[in-house]
């Protein structure tokens, strides 16, 4: 049955553990960068028009969730937005796949704005230490939404504390860290989506 199902679609595949469910999810998320700067650029829809300024994190979340859900509809996968984990606290995006053999492997993610005060300590304070560790969750990826635009007023205090790093150095900065503060049942891997104005 699992055989058949897969033969409708090249794209179809059966997720067994969190390393083919990275696989599957990372696709997706390339898709989306694609999407941001194709013939048709869907990454002004990041943007507030009006005054240029990137939209706040949540929008970026919810656009994720949203073409994640899409993707990932077919898959089995379960996609979940603000899913709230204890009192006061709450996931950006949840993702549940469902194994053949009925187990579920599941990811955080953690959408993080390039000018976040803890861009470059929250993946291991919030996302490790907190979401995947109190949840018992295995893996978990932090995505990080990479804004620059000519027209962005230095009068907003977001584009004053990003750092000066191009897109290059920041996902080599966050590959980095996830690799180096990955242990055994905590899994963890970076995202740096490309959200520039050009």
């Amino acid at each position: 049955k699992e055989v058949l199902k897969l033969t409708k679609s090249v794209e179809n595949r059966i997720i067994q553990d969190g390393e083919q469910l990275y696989d599957v999810v990372i696709e997706s998320i390339d898709r989306f960068q694609t999407m941001l700067h194709d013939e048709t650029p869907a990454v002004y829809d990041l943007w507030n028009e009006d005054n240029w300024i990137p939209k706040q994190e949540n929008s970026v979340s919810d656009r994720v969730k949203r073409h994640l859900q899409g993707y990932l509809k077919d898959r089995q996968i379960i996609v979940n937005r603000e899913v709230e984990i204890r009192r006061g606290q709450e996931t950006d995006i949840r993702i549940d796949a469902i194994s053949s053999g009925n187990n579920i492997i599941r990811m955080i993610i953690e959408v993080k704005g390039c000018w976040h005060q803890e861009l470059k300590t929250a993946m291991e304070t919030q996302l490790r230490d907190t979401y995947m560790r109190e949840n018992s969750c295995e893996y978990g990826l932090y995505l990080v939404a990479w804004f620059s635009c000519s027209e962005w007023g230095d009068d907003d205090y977001r584009k004053r504390r990003t750092p000066s790093w191009t897109v290059r150095e920041a996902r080599a900065f966050f590959a980095k860290q996830a690799e180096d503060i990955s242990r055994p049942g905590e899994n963890l891997r970076s995202y740096v989506l490309d959200a520039a104005l050009r």
